[in-house]
């Protein structure tokens, strides 16, 4: 089945991967249900075992979307900057990403501009793009 993949799709899912939860969407209703990783340890279990046993009982009808790893999240900070034609704001959103907490930093940075549905918009096309491809499970093509 060739599910479409909607934006408000593709916002849900950017967003609990940035949350740090993985995602399991449904092939055949494009449900999403979210686990945080690393659940297991600071969560009580009983809080996510319905989701947990609805995934194990149709495991074959989900996708698997884990989050990025922290050097991909940080690549497409970096490559937001490159982007940029203003060289000043450039700067400094590079100068926040050589500090300590660069994520913290660099959202900071963000809100304080005027950047903000630049860099949503750019994240959102970053993270379909990472969405669709992501090894083991993306999404299929829009095609």
């Amino acid at each position: 089945m060739n599910l479409p993949i909607t934006e408000q799709m593709l916002r849900e899912i950017t967003e609990d991967l940035e949350m740090g939860a993985t995602c399991y969407v449904d092939k055949n209703t494009g449900e999403v249900l979210s686990i945080p990783e690393g659940w297991d340890s600071f969560v009580d279990r009983k809080l996510w075992q319905d989701i947990i046993d609805k995934i194990d009982q149709n495991w074959d009808d989900y996708w698997v979307i884990r989050p990025m790893e922290s050097w991909e999240a940080f690549e497409v900070m970096e490559d937001f900057v490159d982007s940029l034609e203003d060289s000043k704001v450039a700067r400094r959103l590079t100068n926040s990403l050589q500090h300590r907490k660069p994520f913290q930093q660099f959202k900071r940075m963000i809100h304080e501009s005027d950047l903000q549905k630049e860099w949503f918009a750019y994240k959102l096309k970053r993270y379909a793009d990472y969405i669709r491809n992501t090894p083991d499970k993306g999404l299929p093509d829009e095609s």
